[in-house]
């Protein structure tokens, strides 16, 4: 089919309904009759130029190049009605939920000002009185390291190729990210990119999962290493750090001085890319991730949060599943938060992170109400969100899991099924990244025993109220001693954790990811059940019942 075969059928689906119809053509273009009708050069080029030319050049992303006169006319109707509904620059995040920078928005004069270009005839103007385009520049950094995808082709097979890729670059001492940028190799197939880095106990996981499978790079759609169970973690022994995060039109991110992500010792980058193969032919790609790294510590540390709702339960057939989960501020300090970032899979339908206060109050701080997988990235604020003790975000996903809304494979679109948290394609997420910043010596972890030592020696008993109030414990710890404790209080205090089971769920998920405390997240949601259990476990702790499972976590309890 012909693209002016395809752009016309697009121009009828886009105006059916509207009354009044886009113009055509105009006839040949001409300079305009000076009766004050916008034309191309004076008032539609700069437009263009701001908001479209990052994705639509020759080899760029965008099906089709608008950096002519001809190309802009060519689909101007439908430009038209993409724009009128802001469709068009694509900018997800809902603008009435807060101020965010970058905003990729034209602007109410823009819309009117190309609307009645179309409408007028799509005018060409004098390009010799031509309006001035200011280039906009980018803010720039000069890298210290650089690390690239190995020659990949992306599968002609699929038109969406979802690759990670661990790269050839080793952290060989503890360093600090202070600013980065992607360089796409193949511009004209890599649509998103997601950075991470995975700490030095989950680089021989995805080392595996690259080796399993020929050539550069392993599939993976949800994450760079699965993230399940309970505690939120399935093969990753850590949460991974996200170090950037790209579409078109992106800018370098540069933090001010003396702020910047830390990055251990040990630690390996892995890049997700998203190759789309819908408008251009599978090659080679070496997409390039630029990094300022330097070795003396940050006073700042940028620290990334996901808040998961793992225990999705999607019915089939249902046509507005909505999913939600509270993640509390239970430590005793506030959280400074910097950016927000969304993510689900194909059947998510928008996505909400609302700030709930500790009285009850509410604002917004994130929502994307018709949520795209092909254009996710991380959002930051204008004003940072400043998360008090007993603050916290409420996480909302919406899904569409109808006959209608199913995914294609083979050719076969799929009968609706119960859906699920899970890494692949036709699996599902609710998730929302955090990014806070606060000082270094903060998000600097500490072994469990010299962790938990210092929380019991600032507690009047070494009992359960003491271990669960402990906060900023690192992954591994916050979840070893929270299986073992509860294991234990089996023993002794069933009803007391069947009565809390609810509330164990979902503060055991929000104070190991806010790194936050187990009991002070109890206190604030089910202080009745939290109360019960404390008191039922000071028995059971006395007489040493749960030693043992806890000396296996490195803690000792002291008895004196």
């Amino acid at each position: 089919m012909s693209r002016r075969l395809c752009l016309a059928l697009l121009t009828l689906t886009l105006a059916c309904g509207d009354d009044d119809g886009p113009a055509g053509p105009g006839g040949d273009g001409g300079m305009g009759d000076g009766g004050g009708a916008p034309t191309y050069h004076q008032d539609v080029a700069p437009i263009v130029a701001r908001h479209c030319l990052t994705c639509h050049v020759e080899g760029g992303i965008g099906p089709f190049p608008l950096d002519t006169y001809e190309g802009v006319r060519e689909v101007g109707p439908e430009a038209r009605l993409a724009v009128e509904r802001r469709e068009m620059p694509p900018w997800m995040p809902d603008p009435e939920c807060g101020d965010l920078h970058d905003e990729r928005l034209l602007s109410d004069d823009e819309i009117a000002t190309f609307s009645a270009w179309v409408r007028g005839g799509m005018l060409r103007g004098d390009p010799a009185t031509a309006t001035p385009i200011d280039p906009v520049e980018p803010p720039t950094f000069t890298p210290t390291h650089t690390a690239a995808v190995p020659s990949y082709t992306p599968n002609a097979d699929v038109p969406d190729d979802y690759r990670c890729f661990v790269l050839d670059f080793d952290f060989t001492e503890d360093s600090y990210l202070t600013a980065s940028t992607v360089v796409p190799g193949a511009s004209a197939l890599v649509h998103h990119v997601l950075v991470y880095a995975l700490g030095p106990e989950d680089v021989a996981a995805a080392e595996a999962l690259d080796a399993a499978e020929e050539g550069p790079g392993y599939t993976c759609f949800g994450g760079p290493l699965p993230m399940e169970g309970a505690m939120g973690t399935g093969s990753s022994a850590s949460l991974p750090t996200q170090l950037g995060a790209w579409v078109p039109g992106a800018l370098p991110a540069i933090y001010p001085e003396g702020v910047g992500i830390p990055i251990r010792a040990g630690s390996r980058v892995v890049m997700q890319l998203h190759y789309n193969l819908l408008s251009a032919e599978p090659v080679p790609d070496a997409t390039q991730f630029a990094m300022r790294l330097t070795t003396t510590p940050v006073a700042q540390a940028i620290d990334t949060h996901p808040l998961p709702k793992l225990d999705l339960a999607i019915p089939p057939g249902e046509a507005n599943a909505v999913q939600t989960q509270l993640f509390r501020n239970s430590r005793t300090t506030p959280m400074t938060i910097q950016s927000l970032t969304g993510h689900m899979h194909l059947l998510g339908t928008s996505i909400r992170g609302q700030v709930v206060r500790a009285d009850g109050t509410e604002e917004c701080g994130l929502h994307i109400p018709e949520w795209d997988f092909n254009w996710q990235q991380a959002y930051s604020l204008a004003t940072p969100i400043v998360l008090q003790p007993g603050d916290g975000i409420r996480v909302t996903c919406e899904y569409d899991n109808s006959e209608d809304n199913q995914p294609v494979v083979n050719g076969m679109q799929l009968e609706p099924r119960a859906v699920t948290w899970g890494e692949g394609t036709l699996d599902e997420m609710c998730l929302m990244y955090i990014s806070e910043t606060r000082p270094l010596e903060d998000t600097v972890p500490q072994d469990c025993a010299t962790a938990t030592s210092a929380c019991f020696a600032a507690c009047d008993s070494a009992d359960l109220e003491c271990l669960w109030n402990c906060e900023g414990l690192e992954l591994s710890c916050a979840r070893c001693h929270l299986e073992a404790t509860i294991a234990c209080l089996q023993s002794g205090c069933v009803s007391q954790l069947l009565a809390a089971r609810s509330c164990l769920q979902e503060c055991a998920v929000s104070s190991v990811v806010m790194e936050g405390s187990m009991g002070g997240c109890l206190a604030a949601t089910c202080p009745t059940q939290w109360e019960a259990l404390s008191t039922c476990s000071q028995g059971v702790f006395d007489v040493g019942t749960c030693d043992e499972r806890l000396s296996a976590c490195g803690i000792v309890r002291p008895t004196e």
